[in-house]
């Protein structure tokens, strides 16, 4: 996380003679009036000040909208899933990384947008549900909807709704070395004064290519 900032000497001009809290407030000057990134700053501001509660992200959709990348690694990903088990309409994408071994379903590498690297960086937990019942396979519905989505062919539908959740923690690095490693240290370190680790959530809703086109699509 922050590794897009910039490069060892840019943490360091950050770092120099800095307080931990100084440290802090630059990089949320440098997010403000430098290179504005609100997502990444409302993150470090939780961080900073919101006591380690669970964090919402109000607008998960434009996390995807603003990443093609990270949107197309996910619908990838899901559709893997659904492929491998046909009458599955629901599941989940875990990876820690170093942790358990397994890439996150997000990884840093994936995104467009460097404000939300900044603010999520590795995402460890993606879940997925549809909405409504586009799979061809599923006859559990009898709702009048469930009964004409069922009834048209295979491939008569090119995109379906995917209801998206994340879960995900944030944290600092400060034993990884990296060029930003002072930068993490000063922000492990706040934890004395008040700083805490919490969990990211969010939900949202997206349309993706469907898995059931026709082999010739």
């Amino acid at each position: 996380m922050f590794d897009g900032l910039g490069d060892y000497l840019k943490a360091q001009a950050i770092c120099a003679g800095a307080s931990d809290e100084e440290v802090y407030n630059s990089i949320m000057n440098y997010w403000t009036w430098i290179s504005p990134q609100p997502n990444a700053r409302a993150h470090l501001r939780h961080y900073r000040r919101g006591g380690g509660a669970e964090y919402a992200e109000p607008q998960l959709g434009d996390l995807f909208n603003a990443n093609p990348r990270v949107r197309s690694r996910v619908f990838d990903a899901i559709g893997r899933q659904l492929r491998a088990r046909p009458h599955a309409d629901s599941g989940s994408i875990i990876g820690r990384g170093a942790d358990d071994g397994i890439p996150p379903p997000i990884s840093q590498a994936d995104y467009d947008s460097e404000d939300w690297l900044n603010a999520n960086g590795n995402i460890d937990e993606v879940h997925w549900q549809l909405e409504g019942d586009y799979n061809p396979y599923d006859n559990r519905e009898t709702d009048e909807r469930a009964y004409w989505l069922r009834a048209l062919r295979p491939g008569a539908v090119f995109l379906i709704r995917v209801r998206i959740s994340i879960r995900d923690p944030y944290t600092w690095h400060p034993d990884e070395q990296r060029p930003t490693q002072c930068i993490h240290q000063a922000m492990e370190r706040l934890k004395t004064s008040g700083a805490a680790d919490y969990v990211t959530t969010g939900t949202t809703v997206l349309s993706m290519p469907s898995v059931y086109l026709p082999g010739w699509m």
